[in-house]
């Protein structure tokens, strides 16, 4: 029994019909890949929010600073200090290679969709939580300087409404970083990951998904006096 073979129109029209479905499948699998990818760091800052929260809990409603400098009466730009990623490198949570931290987009500390490498951590702590200045003379008179006292979450009027932690840049630093790589605010926070947004924690241990021109929006008022980044 005679088989008939394709031509080779046949064979090109079958090679367009494979072309066209898998032009229409991948922007699909693309998008699915993108928001499981969200869904991911979410869960990452969701657990965060329970570890802040707890460290709250246990020391009497305080929340951790995003920076602390051994230099109570000095400015914290410029000023030789410790980010709050840095105190989990010493205290060995995370790895610490030649001044640097070394990032694992696995685990809670990152985003999955940033890339695996030395830096910041590409999760920031909103800038308006507080420099802690530490040091003996500070501490035996009991005061701090002002307006980078410390912050405790009770105190916090809108808790839902004010941001912790969020994504920002993946900017390498050494141990005294500036504030724009580990802060998160217009300038450092980091809206390539996902889809032109950006996912943020909020004091009360909710995480939102937020756009570019929302997020800006709330920051261009009175040098930022807004939500989501001040209380």
């Amino acid at each position: 029994m005679n088989r008939k073979s394709f031509t080779m129109v046949e064979l090109l029209v079958v090679i367009a019909v494979i072309t066209i479905l898998a032009g229409m499948l991948l922007p699909a699998l693309a998008k699915a890949r993108s928001t499981a990818i969200r869904i991911k760091c979410i869960g990452n800052l969701k657990q965060l929010g329970l570890v802040f929260n707890h460290y709250a809990d246990v020391y009497n409603e305080w929340l951790p600073a995003r920076w602390v400098s051994e230099n109570y009466s000095g400015n914290h730009h410029g000023t030789y200090g410790y980010s709050w990623i840095d105190l989990l490198s010493y205290s060995g949570l995370v790895k610490y290679e030649n001044f640097s931290v070394r990032i694992n987009p696995k685990n809670i500390l990152s985003c999955p969709a940033a890339s695996k490498g030395t830096g910041s951590t590409n999760f920031g702590l909103n800038t308006t939580l507080r420099i802690q200045y530490m040091n003996a003379s500070a501490q035996s008179r009991g005061v701090w300087k002002g307006a980078d006292d410390f912050l405790k979450r009770h105190t916090v009027r809108n808790p839902s409404s004010v941001a912790m932690i969020g994504d920002c840049n993946e900017t390498t630093y050494q141990i005294d970083a500036s504030q724009a790589q580990d802060d998160i605010y217009p300038l450092a926070a980091n809206f390539s990951r996902h889809d032109s947004s950006l996912n943020m924690l909020f004091i009360d241990a909710h995480v939102e998904n937020m756009r570019k021109n929302k997020v800006l929006y709330w920051a261009t008022t009175a040098i930022r006096f807004s939500k989501p980044w001040f209380y």
